[in-house]
């Protein structure tokens, strides 16, 4: 960015995150394993891996159990942190590793307020049968893309970019062209 200010550059940026990741009570079969698919995929990698996981209380356990997930090879072995609190730094910054933060929660506003409690914005997951429900979560979340019942789910006609610290326009979709395009007026009295 200060490469392009000398000189008027346009440009845009993707920044990566935080992204909340969230179980309901409900889950859709599958949903345990895609929730870890969403932060371990490339070995915790990943510009928008679910790093921070929500898992309803009545599922808490089941799903942040943790459990060995392998001995073999020089790699950080896929970490799941429980007890944490919002003012530490594993749960404020990017890691960009196999490491996610797991916290249960009650009902939908509570966890609305949790998940955007993030200087980051860039993607968010929710797990439920209940599409409405699922629905109104994601009209309260600040992300860029919101994956319902799946994860890392991308399309070329799909925009992606992020809110907040997470970036500038979008890549992909539509949108993407407003970064490459100039608008003119033309007025013309007659």
């Amino acid at each position: 960015m200060q490469a392009a200010a000398g000189n008027l550059k346009k440009v845009t940026l993707e920044l990566g995150g935080k992204s909340p990741n969230i179980v309901f009570d409900d889950a859709v079969e599958g949903a345990v394993e895609g929730a870890a698919n969403a932060i371990f995929f490339n070995h915790g990698q990943c510009c928008v891996a679910g790093s921070r996981l929500f898992v309803h209380q009545t599922r808490f356990d089941e799903v942040a159990g943790g459990g060995r997930f392998g001995d073999r090879g020089f790699f950080v072995e896929p970490t799941v942190l429980i007890n944490t609190h919002g003012n530490m730094k594993v749960v404020k910054e990017e890691i960009f590793g196999p490491v996610v933060v797991a916290a249960p929660f009650s009902d939908l506003d509570e966890i609305a307020a949790e998940a955007n409690n993030t200087t980051y914005g860039l993607g968010a997951g929710i797990w439920t049968k209940d599409i409405s429900k699922a629905h109104a979560l994601a009209k309260k979340l600040r992300a860029g893309t919101v994956w319902i019942n799946c994860y890392n789910v991308f399309d070329a006609s799909l925009p992606f970019g992020g809110y907040k610290q997470s970036g500038w326009g979008r890549e992909m979709g539509h949108e993407v062209l407003e970064a490459y395009t100039e608008v003119k007026a033309v007025t013309t009295q007659l």
